[in-house]
């Protein structure tokens, strides 16, 4: 049995941590088209921490991530990184989650 998958940007991770990072991702997602501000910014938070590891967290957006399993400690893993990478296209307001998975198949 495989238990790793080949995600759109070329990397390979453990399909346990596709399928939690994704179910964190459009959790946030879809209390974010909900209305929910704080949802709104710890969405937009992930996906700046993943593409720039220095960035610096608001405060509540950190302890949400922890909450939600995007973060251990304050610090993202980098297979979650690698989800999160490939699961999202754009900025801010016009940030989209789109399928993270090669469409070539497994690795």
């Amino acid at each position: 049995m495989n238990d790793a998958t080949r995600l759109r940007t070329g990397t390979v991770v453990h399909k346990g941590v596709l399928m939690t990072t994704m179910l964190a991702l459009g959790t946030l997602a879809d209390s974010a088209r909900n209305g929910n501000l704080g949802a709104v910014l710890a969405l937009s938070d992930a996906v700046s921490l993943a593409r720039d590891p220095g960035y610096t967290l608001f405060p509540s957006c950190e302890e949400s991530l922890n909450r939600c399993g995007l973060l251990q400690d304050g610090a993202m893993h980098d297979a979650i990184r690698d989800v999160i990478l490939a699961a999202t296209e754009g900025d801010g307001m016009d940030l989209q989650i789109v399928s993270p998975l090669d469409g070539d198949g497994p690795p």
